[in-house]
């Protein structure tokens, strides 16, 4: 298991097929964080990382899937209603893990600071 900082360096933190999974001991608002944190990411990669590090199409299949198995960890530990019907339906469905625009990442913000603990 590849923990989240591991997008951040290109994912090169363990195999590719394995999902970056938070922390058990992470507070709900750092979850929030980690999860804006992947969605940027993976905005980032689906826009132009991709090409910048010269994955086949074999490699942004298996790095999409793992940005998915990630998304779904996640928010399997933020409260439904924190994350809001929009976003867990582009999670659930695999929109979020193909996102390269930042909709979803912005999303995330604006949910999150619009529910304060």
């Amino acid at each position: 298991m590849r923990h989240l900082s591991c997008v951040s360096h290109g994912g090169n933190c363990g195999s590719p097929h394995d999902p970056i999974l938070p922390r058990e001991s992470n507070t709900v608002h750092e979850m929030e964080q980690q999860l804006i944190d992947l969605l940027g990411n993976i905005a980032m990669y689906n826009d132009k990382g991709w090409q910048w590090t010269g994955h086949s199409p074999a490699q942004i299949a298996s790095t999409r899937d793992g940005f998915q198995r990630s998304l779904l960890a996640l928010q399997a530990n933020i409260p439904t209603a924190r994350l809001g019907a929009e976003l867990v339906a582009a999670i659930e469905n695999g929109t979020a893990a193909n996102d390269d625009s930042g909709r979803y990442r912005a999303l995330a913000l604006a949910r999150f600071a619009s529910n304060e603990c």
